[in-house]
């Protein structure tokens, strides 16, 4: 019985490419569905990793500053309006 099965109809090629080609359509609009929502994930992370980089040289700006200030009086009227959450 095993003998009738013809393998001539599989390719072989098992890259992610040829599979991907070789799918319905329903599964290449998944795949597609997955990629676009892993790109706009990690655009994600990216950006707040470089946004908390940034506040944190900022931060790390301010405390040197701050320790360096001779009057915290003086200190907090110039830099009393700042964002950074450890001026608050």
């Amino acid at each position: 019985m095993l003998e009738n099965i013809s393998l001539s109809s599989v390719s072989g090629d098992f890259s992610p490419i040829s599979l991907f080609l070789e799918a319905d359509i329903v599964v290449k609009l998944v795949m597609i569905g997955l990629l676009l929502a892993s790109v706009w994930t990690w655009t994600i992370i990216i950006s707040f990793a470089l946004k908390i980089g940034r506040t944190q040289n900022k931060s790390e700006k301010f405390e040197r500053a701050f320790t360096a200030a001779e009057n915290v009086d003086n200190f907090y009227e110039s830099h009393g309006k700042s964002t950074l959450p450890v001026a608050k």
